[in-house]
């Protein structure tokens, strides 16, 4: 049994079934979701096959965070699951290796590109 799912999201198709999946996973163990949205200035990193999302993104990529966020939070409350979210903002990707995200989640629902 899993007590908590982690869940990343960047506005993509692959990551809006990750989390779709990650749902499924969590809703017969009453799962907590740990979904978190990476603020970073390498926009290459997106998945270009929504290209509405990335131009959404590069407008203000916090404001654009937040909104999936607060998304998936009510996607998972419409279900009966109770999900933690946080915007991470590192200054750099090293920060996430350093510390910069840290997480204590069983499970973690990486999208594949």
């Amino acid at each position: 049994m899993y007590h908590r799912i982690l869940v990343p999201l960047d506005g993509s198709a692959t990551a809006e079934r990750g989390l779709r999946e990650a749902m499924g996973l969590a809703a017969p163990h009453k799962s907590r979701l740990v979904v978190i949205h990476v603020v970073d200035d390498f926009s290459s990193l997106v998945e270009l096959s929504s290209v509405a999302s990335h131009e959404r993104m590069k407008a203000d990529p916090g404001q654009f965070g937040n909104a999936l966020l607060e998304t998936a939070r009510m996607s998972a409350s419409e279900v009966g699951l109770q999900a933690e979210t946080s915007l991470v903002q590192p200054s750099s990707l090293s920060d996430i290796g350093n510390g910069g995200c840290k997480s204590t989640a069983a499970v973690h629902f990486l999208p594949s590109f």
